[in-house]
């Protein structure tokens, strides 16, 4: 992602599946519609988000399954329906304080691009601990990320596959200015989690390759359960 054609490259991906939504939709898709659906969906990720910061300051109790249904259902819902609940949801969040439940707070990271299965959020969370953040791909990684609202909107969108993995690296994305294990340490330090789990994907070899610099980076962080 580093290289000076990659951008160009990008764009071009984008600029086809506008062309291929036009074709199937069967109709023209404009600059302005493409502008008032950016400014949608960056609404419904900035609550998200709002959302994960409540869960790692500890002010609200949202289960690791919880947090995954609100991801998905923002996936496949109407979008601005899905705002309009969340706007509620947040409301209700926002005034609500839950005890410390004095359970280990564990930080999810890694996986798939599709959901980690839902009895297996649920297991970490039965054995006594707190899933306080993550950096899952159907998680905080598709929701971290707003894209650029003003100029060209197929530029945006390019602008923000770049940026998406700048503020929270992939470990399928070779770019040398951003490390997985640096970002992971620094969101363990936000959340203050004191473990965290890898759910490494099974022949994946970019995943793989990571976990070692992962694990001498957990390291020293003496205090840290990984």
């Amino acid at each position: 992602m580093d290289e000076a054609w990659t951008p160009a490259e990008i764009r071009k991906k984008v600029e086809a599946l506008r062309s291929e939504l036009e074709e199937f939709c069967g109709s023209t898709i404009s600059e302005d519609a493409l502008a008032s659906s950016i400014r949608m969906f960056n609404r419904n990720r900035q609550l998200l988000r709002r959302i994960y910061d409540l869960r790692r300051s500890g002010q609200v109790r949202i289960t690791a399954s919880q947090m995954q249904a609100l991801v998905k259902s923002s996936m496949v819902m109407d979008v601005e329906e899905h705002t309009r609940i969340l706007t509620e949801l947040v409301e209700i969040l926002e005034v609500e304080r839950a005890d410390n439940p004095g359970l280990i707070r564990l930080h999810l990271s890694g996986h798939f691009c599709h959901a980690p299965r839902p009895e297996l959020l649920d297991i970490f969370e039965e054995c006594g601990a707190w899933v306080v953040d993550d950096d899952l791909f159907t998680g905080f990684r598709y929701i971290s990320t707003d894209v650029p609202e003003t100029g060209d909107p197929i530029g945006a969108l390019t602008h923000w596959y770049f940026d998406r993995n700048t503020n929270v690296p992939c470990a399928t994305r070779a770019q040398k200015t951003v490390d997985w294990e640096t970002y992971l340490v620094r969101s363990l330090e936000k959340s203050g989690a004191e473990g965290v789990i890898v759910l490494m994907a099974k022949f994946c070899e970019p995943h793989m390759l990571y976990l070692p610099e992962l694990r001498k980076e957990l390291n020293r962080c003496r205090s840290l359960i990984f």
